[in-house]
């Protein structure tokens, strides 16, 4: 007899057996994996005054100054001093405490004390001498390394001083809210900060 020619299943049927073995390894691993634990029901507790004291360190603002200070001595030598630094802007979160909570509504107000300013610097890399002059004609030997000397120690309280303004401690302030705000957002509460 003569053989016929080979007939190979069409495509069609490939396709439907190829899905078929897909829909069975699914099966299989869906019950493999067994069943789903429920999820579990977190519910945040709201701020406690020990959370509030371990964020003291993000709580901080560096203000960067720079600022003129002027120099005299009694020999009549004047120096002008550029002087740029920093300092931070601190608040004593021990000082904080927790005024009201409300664990249905998930509100709760805050009182911290005012920032105050810590830890002034002076960047003596960046200070500069601006000017150095006489304003006697009394001959002198050049003071400059005392004056400059001198300088550098008012340059520090220069510093502390000059960070202190109204303004920094108001950003300081809108700081310090902003970081509790957004730590307390993300757990569900909506906390205010009130100032001393």
């Amino acid at each position: 007899m003569p053989a016929g020619p080979i007939r190979f299943p069409s495509a069609r049927y490939l396709a439907v057996a190829a899905a078929g073995a897909v829909v069975v390894a699914l099966v299989w691993l869906a019950a493999a994996q067994g069943p789903k634990p429920a999820a579990a029901n977190v519910r945040s507790l709201g701020p406690t005054i020990e959370q509030v004291r371990e964020l003291a360190e993000l709580i901080v603002l560096r203000v960067q100054i720079a600022d003129v200070l002027y120099n005299n001595d009694e020999t009549g030598a004047r120096m002008a001093l550029l002087v740029r630094g920093d300092c931070d802007l601190v608040i004593d979160l021990d000082r904080a405490a927790i005024i009201e909570k409300d664990e249905v509504g998930h509100v709760a107000t805050l009182r911290f004390p005012h920032p105050r300013a810590v830890r002034p610097r002076v960047d003596h890399e960046r200070t500069r001498v601006y000017k150095v002059e006489r304003t006697t004609w009394i001959p002198w030997k050049d003071p400059r390394d005392r004056l400059y000397e001198e300088g550098m120690k008012q340059a520090q309280k220069l510093i502390e001083f000059a960070s202190a303004t109204e303004d920094e401690m108001a950003r300081a302030r809108r700081h310090a809210e902003l970081i509790i705000q957004k730590f307390y957002r993300q757990f569900g509460w909506d906390v205010r900060v009130e100032w001393e």
